[in-house]
């Protein structure tokens, strides 16, 4: 069943087929508020991307690799040059949403595995059921 951008299924939540393709075929912005519609989408889908948010550290680290270079531009006094960086992030960005993951419901009763990290400033976790 299709539901607000994510197909749920008897083995979990996917990201919808469609906003996959999306983002595959999204043309380079040309403006901040093109930027800020695709910052908004790799957001909403975060929860699908492996280790966007993981652990405060990894996501520290992507703001500034992947991040940074974009939210850049959409800063006021900010002229909007399209540098390399600002390239690498945005094809990063789009990579890491068109591979993404299946998120599945936890089974009531069955055991799971816990996965954490954490750092000074964060605790990440991943609860693992039948390998998913």
């Amino acid at each position: 069943m299709a539901f607000l951008g994510h197909i749920v299924t008897k083995d979990g939540i996917m990201i919808d087929p469609n906003k996959i393709e999306t983002v595959h075929d999204w043309i380079r912005p040309t403006s901040a508020t093109e930027i800020r519609s695709f910052i908004g989408l790799t957001s909403y889908y975060r929860c699908f991307v492996e280790g966007f948010s993981s652990n405060a550290s990894l996501l520290t680290r992507l703001t500034l690799i992947y991040v940074s270079p974009l939210t850049r531009l959409t800063h006021k006094n900010e002229p909007f040059q399209w540098l390399d960086e600002c390239k690498a992030s945005f094809q990063k960005f789009k990579t890491l949403l068109t591979t993404t993951l299946i998120l599945t419901v936890l089974v009531e009763g069955e055991g799971f595995m816990v996965y954490f990290d954490s750092s000074r400033i964060g605790l990440g976790y991943v609860l693992i059921q039948k390998g998913k």
